[in-house]
């Protein structure tokens, strides 16, 4: 007996490659979506052709997805969830819609450093920052407001790995001063991702002619520079040198 080739609701991207990929041995096809019953007939024509015969037959991708239903033939050109980004303008709303998620995820993130630091100063320094970072959610979303646009539909994945590396170091068990300066290295990359992140865009306001939106993404970017110096102030003045301090003192302990 042929082999058989079940398709389910699979892409149709997916339909064609298996199609090309096993046409030589092409036998029964079952159709467990009716998107695809358009395609049946062309198929059962296949059946028991040889290589020659079947070269004939052959039909590019599009051909093909012209038989699939509106729905399925659609995820050939695009993703769900994604734009095309054929003009500046949708780049830009793509790096905003990037940003509102990255700010989002940090809100929750933010709270867990609070609790976890030793230091009083940098504590504070985590709790003005979460404070700043709901005021740079809400200048997002008027910016959105103003573009009449949703600011949901992306997940900043870039952001999502440096809180998972971030959340490692609130877990680990050492002296409370080294752990401290562990945290300072991981909100210090997070820092700079956002600051990379709101230049590119305030950039991409300016060239667009948005000069308001370009002035409210200005006001994010220097208070991500604000939070970044002290965080370099906090490692340099108080959080360092107590953590070489007590690395001298373990170190002294295990030599006796």
């Amino acid at each position: 007996m042929p082999p058989c080739f079940i398709f389910s609701n699979s892409s149709a991207i997916r339909l064609a490659s298996i199609f090309h990929t096993h046409i030589n041995a092409l036998g029964v096809v079952l159709f467990k979506s009716y998107g695809f019953v358009g395609l049946a007939d062309v198929l059962s024509e296949l059946c028991g052709l040889r290589e020659p015969t079947l070269r004939r037959y052959a039909m590019p991708t599009d051909a093909l997805l012209q038989n699939c239903s509106p729905e399925i033939a659609g995820t050939n050109n695009q993703k769900k969830g994604n734009m095309k980004l054929d003009t500046l303008e949708k780049l830009y709303i793509s790096e905003l819609r990037d940003l509102y998620s990255a700010e989002n995820q940090l809100l929750k993130a933010l709270p867990k450093m609070a609790k976890v630091v030793s230091s009083p100063e940098l504590k504070d320094a985590f709790e003005k920052h979460l404070e700043q970072t709901k005021g740079h959610i809400e200048r997002l979303e008027q910016l959105f407001e103003q573009l009449d646009e949703s600011p949901k539909g992306k997940t900043c994945h870039g952001m999502k790995g440096l809180i998972e590396e971030g959340s490692e170091i609130l877990e680990e068990d050492g002296e409370e001063s080294v752990l401290d300066a562990g945290i300072i290295v991981a909100a210090q990359k997070v820092e700079h991702y956002e600051i990379a992140s709101y230049g590119s865009v305030r950039t991409f306001a300016n060239l667009l002619g948005k000069d308001e939106e370009a002035r409210l993404l200005q006001s994010t970017l220097d208070e991500e520079s604000e939070t970044n110096e002290i965080l370099n102030q906090l490692a340099e003045s108080i959080v360092n040198p107590e953590a070489v301090s007590e690395t001298e003192s373990a170190d002294a302990g295990s030599n006796r």
